[in-house]
């Protein structure tokens, strides 16, 4: 019964790092912002950001959009808008 239970755990752990980790498509560390957080840029890329960001995990939000920190290593969707800047539409935030 005990070797069921944790056959059982593993499981469901390895499961739920599994799926974490297909909720994001891009990763880096954030190196810069700008424009009261509402442009960041990782890896030499800039990115939008905006209220309508979707953040999975404790974040201030600022005026115009969540506040991130740089160094702050993140997972993220975006979406290519006409002309401007990608826009981060989902962020995870990733330990180092």
């Amino acid at each position: 019964m005990k070797i069921k239970n944790l056959v059982l755990m593993l499981c469901l752990t390895v499961i739920s790092v599994v799926s974490a980790e297909s909720l994001y498509v891009s990763e880096g560390t954030i190196s810069s912002s700008e424009n009261n957080n509402t442009i960041v840029v990782i890896e030499y890329i800039q990115y939008r950001l905006d209220n309508d960001t979707q953040v999975h995990g404790m974040v201030q939000q600022g005026e115009l959009a969540p506040i991130l920190n740089i160094g702050q290593k993140i997972g993220f969707n975006i979406e290519q808008g006409s002309g401007g800047l990608p826009r981060i539409t989902e962020v995870w935030l990733l330990q180092e």
